[in-house]
């Protein structure tokens, strides 16, 4: 069990090519699409137990981050508990755009057993 998260991290060419071999390796093995444009990168993680807190490759990238211009990068981090954490790293203005997008909605079941109310207004 856990939490599972959609994660999107934008890097511009330099910055990557200064990552740690460790951190390119996570990115590359984990990523489950990576986009190149113009030598700047990229990484999208779909459903993945993101938890920057916790020892590993995610807490090892974030920390190397703090090193780096913010500037140059952007991770965004798309869970349910937004927005109760923190769910964005840089500020980079990157070409692909990524964004953090909330949307709630309703569903149910539709079982044929609808009744209208005509006494609603506008009904």
């Amino acid at each position: 069990m856990g939490t599972f998260s959609d994660v999107a991290f934008a890097i511009k060419k330099d910055s990557y090519e200064a990552l740690s071999a460790d951190a390119k390796n996570f990115l590359k093995e984990y990523a489950d699409d990576t986009f190149t444009h113009e030598g700047d990168k990229l990484f999208i993680f779909n459903e993945i137990k993101w938890y920057p807190d916790d020892n590993g490759p995610i807490k090892d990238l974030i920390e190397e981050l703090e090193n780096f211009d913010s500037f140059t990068y952007k991770l965004i981090e798309a869970c349910f508990d937004y927005p109760n954490s923190d769910n964005q790293i840089g500020c980079w203005e990157d070409p692909w755009g990524i964004s953090l997008n909330i949307k709630v909605s309703l569903s149910y079941e539709d079982l044929g057993d609808l009744e209208q109310n005509s006494e609603v207004p506008g009904k």
